[in-house]
């Protein structure tokens, strides 16, 4: 076939979804870093199930529609730097194919050079031997089979060759792969990705999405029972998703100013390319939608009776409504800068919270918050300004995406790599400074904090000149895997030397949840003794599967 429409095209992305999901482990099991993070094919697999998931409620036969809904539903649910790369692909491809409604092999073959050129634009120091490469070449690979009047699924075909065959190649483009002796991760992510396109081109079949694996929502629970429902003043909890197909900038300012005037409180109001995200609470539901209709279509409503929920979870916590003791929770104060933070255990958000961040997301290592996830933190934080710490150098670019998708406040990522940068830099703030005095110095701090973490090896591999076999425990500095051995003590012990090696004046360990005690007060002990001009603290930082988070500054 030479042309596609939008059943077509849905049936695709639904198969790469499928596709990826199946050899997520596959992907995974890839990665020179031999850690139990979240890794490339996780973070692959669910940004494109939640392209799936958007495109169930998507009966549209015209390609751009199809194109636009899987663009979205990659934005939000983008994971991890995979997942961002991922979205920006998908990205691409909607762009070419905008306004098409059924689409030749030449303009697919336009839609996979436009994916190259978002993927690209994603990162700023592009490497070779990654999943850019891959794009890269079939990017080259489409524009060249462009104009020769092929079938679409036989242009596919040779795009995905010919992505399999250079993947095949980046071991020699980057020496850590070449060293592990592994394709790229990223790179299988993608070729598994065409190679499901292709598939659910060629059979036609009805592509269902298939039951992915629990997935974590992150971020704070609301606590109901925690004030009294005399006190909701407009109790129906408005939220919906607009479709910008009528928009105006002068219709857009007329619903704003018409939700600003009174009619509720609590507004969140989101914009980007093709969608109008607001949340409000109001008396007067029918209204707000109403007026939202003038904009566009909806693409998701939810109305919540909030006095009603209240009252339910009171009556789940056999209490009742009417002799509820819980203490008053007042709304979030209105601030001129709030903090949003990523925590990766109970002991860390508990630092993090005596250090006034606003709002704790739950994720890190072991699970990378989604675009979604900073999307619906910034909506809770009442300040103009709002610094984002995504403590994880893979989380990075899913808080940059949320900034671009947020026009309403002023967004800062500081690109803290660990929670310690986040500690040193909340513990640096003062309250009152502006907003560049504020980056500035959290900048200037996480600058001098050096981090350390003690986990096990999920994998056998090579890296860093160390052959590391499953099971063994290693010690990651800075990024770098320093120490391999075979007892958690004695890597701590050689990872203090390396830190302590730099003469700081403060080292402090932040157990994991299956940290002994005694362990614990053992290296600190050993610390205290071997390095007594510098001051040791240990706090829980309850992480799970890192035995210790260890930083010096």
């Amino acid at each position: 076939m030479k042309t596609i429409r939008g059943k077509e095209l849905r049936r695709m992305f639904i198969a790469a979804s499928n596709n990826v999901q199946r050899n997520r482990q596959l992907i995974d099991d890839l990665n020179v870093f031999p850690v139990p993070d979240g890794d490339t094919g996780s973070n692959m697999s669910m940004t494109l199930v939640s392209v799936a998931k958007a495109l169930k409620a998507c009966d549209s036969d015209n390609a751009s529609d199809v194109a636009k809904v899987a663009s979205s539903g990659a934005l939000r649910g983008a994971r991890g730097n995979s997942g961002v790369i991922t979205s920006q692909i998908l990205r691409g491809i909607y762009m070419s194919l905008k306004e098409k409604e059924e689409v030749t092999t030449d303009d697919f073959c336009d839609a996979i050079a436009s994916a190259k050129d978002y993927a690209y634009k994603a990162v700023m120091k592009p490497k070779e031997g990654t999943i850019l490469t891959i794009i890269r070449v079939m990017q080259e690979k489409a524009l060249e089979l462009k104009g020769t009047n092929m079938e679409m699924d036989e242009m596919l075909k040779k795009v995905l060759d010919h992505g399999m065959e250079v993947l095949e190649q980046t071991p020699d483009m980057l020496p850590a792969l070449k060293e592990a002796g592994v394709v790229d991760s990223g790179g299988t992510g993608l070729v598994k990705i065409f190679e499901g396109l292709y598939n659910g081109l060629v059979n036609e079949k009805e592509e269902e999405l298939e039951k992915e694996e629990a997935e974590s929502e992150g971020g704070q629970v609301a606590n109901f029972a925690a004030f009294n429902t005399e006190d909701i003043v407009f109790k129906y909890c408005t939220e919906f998703l607009i479709d910008k197909e009528k928009y105006s900038p002068a219709k857009l300012q007329t619903l704003h100013d018409y939700l600003t005037s009174g009619i509720g409180d609590s507004l969140v109001f989101v914009e980007d390319d093709d969608i109008v995200k607001v949340h409000i609470h109001t008396n007067e539901p029918t209204k707000v939608l109403d007026k939202a209709l003038e904009i566009g279509s909806f693409v998701k409503v939810k109305v919540e009776n909030m006095k009603i929920q209240h009252e339910n979870v009171l009556v789940d916590n056999n209490q009742a409504p009417a002799k509820a003791e819980a203490k008053e929770e007042k709304k979030m104060p209105k601030k001129d800068i709030g903090f949003i933070s990523v925590s990766m255990g109970d002991g860390f958000t508990e630092i993090l919270n005596s250090l006034k961040i606003d709002y704790v997301i739950s994720g890190g290592q072991t699970m990378n918050p989604s675009t979604d996830d900073f999307m619906n933190a910034i909506e809770k934080v009442n300040a103009d300004n709002i610094v984002i710490f995504p403590n994880n150098k893979n989380i990075i670019m899913a808080a940059e995406q949320a900034k671009e998708l947020c026009e309403d406040k002023n967004i800062v990522v500081i690109k803290s790599k660990a929670v310690t940068e986040c500690i040193s830099a909340m513990v640096m703030y003062q309250e009152g400074a502006s907003i560049e005095d504020v980056t500035n110095d959290m900048n200037d701090a996480i600058a001098n904090v050096r981090t350390a973490e003690i986990t096990y090896a999920v994998r056998d591999t090579k890296s860093n000149g160390k052959d590391i076999a499953k099971g063994d425990i290693i010690g990651i500095l800075d990024g770098e895997i320093k120490v391999v051995g075979k007892k958690v003590s004695q890597v701590a012990r050689e990872i203090v030397d390396e830190l302590a090696s730099k003469k700081p004046d403060i080292i402090s360990i932040y157990t994991g949840e299956d940290t002994k005690e005694e362990e614990a007060g053992i290296l600190e002990a050993y610390v205290k003794e071997k390095y007594p001009k510098m001051d040791c603290e240990v706090e829980n930082g309850g992480q799970p599967l890192y035995y210790y988070i260890i930083s010096a500054e």
